[in-house]
């Protein structure tokens, strides 16, 4: 029965991370005319506003200039209102990594044809993680992104993951805090590949940063329509130190970023204090 049961959330999660995959983009360095991997991003729309959620240094990385692919040869420099959060530190000890994209009115138009905006009622506000293989990453590893020389294309593939949160012992190790980050267990030995029905060796996770921690609530298996997911989280780390662990910094960050600086209309998150300056 337990079987059955579990069986029935993994589907559930497919059909989530295939919605998940459809707001998630995957950022270019366009160098040269050739477009190269460099990082993920996750678009949402809250009312009539649209945004790009991703990781600072991502954005710090491209010096501001994120371009993303539409059609099928074609990359698109994404316009707007950019914020970052100020570090006095290097970013790399930035336990917060935040960067939020508004976009313009000219790229919504060019891109609503490739990408489809996530919800705000999907946005995971006050999510209390729990310890169990009930989240998911959806995100674009360089290592999974081959560049022909020839057609001067860059094909890029997806990868998602399942996933469940570390331990609290293992925060002070990984030097984040679990008001504002979740640690996450990433085994590479033993990455389930979902095509083939079996475990290998996994990716290495370059280009992930910005891209989406999901959660999928169990109540979803009984659900006789499109099951919903959340977005808890936004990928930021794989510690050099450490790589059996991944870093996300929670999405209440980003919807404060956006509830303070551009005045917009989603929940106040209960479980962090943050005054945007």
């Amino acid at each position: 029965m337990k079987k059955k049961i579990l069986e029935k959330y993994r589907e559930v999660q497919t059909e989530t991370s295939w919605s998940a995959y459809k707001v998630t983009c995957h950022i270019l360095k366009s160098s040269e005319s050739i477009a190269e991997s460099f990082g993920s991003g996750v678009f949402v729309k809250v009312d009539e506003n649209h945004f790009l959620i991703t990781a600072a240094h991502v954005a710090e990385g491209l010096n501001y200039e994120l371009f993303v692919g539409i059609d099928n040869d074609t990359i698109f420099r994404l316009g707007g209102n950019i914020v970052t959060n100020n570090v006095e530190e290097q970013r790399e000890n930035d336990r917060f990594d935040l960067c939020v994209l508004k976009l313009c009115d000219e790229t919504v138009e060019t891109i609503k044809n490739s990408y489809e905006f996530l919800d705000k009622s999907e946005l995971g506000i006050n999510h209390i993680s729990k310890e169990l293989p009930m989240y998911e990453i959806v995100g674009f590893p360089a290592t999974k992104s081959k560049y022909n020389k020839f057609k001067k294309q860059l094909k890029s593939k997806a990868w998602r993951y399942i996933t469940s949160p570390a331990k609290e012992e293992n925060y002070e190790t990984l030097k984040c805090n679990k008001d504002f980050n979740i640690a996450l267990n990433y085994d590479r030995k033993r990455v389930y590949n979902f095509k083939k029905a079996k475990t290998q060796i996994g990716p290495e996770l370059y280009g992930i940063s910005g891209c989406g921690l999901w959660f999928t609530p169990p109540k979803e298996i009984l659900t006789k329509g499109q099951p919903e997911k959340r977005l808890v989280a936004i990928m930021t780390e794989w510690p050099t130190n450490n790589r059996k662990f991944l870093i996300a910094t929670k999405i209440d960050l980003f919807t404060e970023i956006i509830r303070q600086k551009y005045n917009c209309d989603v929940p106040k998150s209960t479980i962090l204090k943050l005054n945007i300056n």
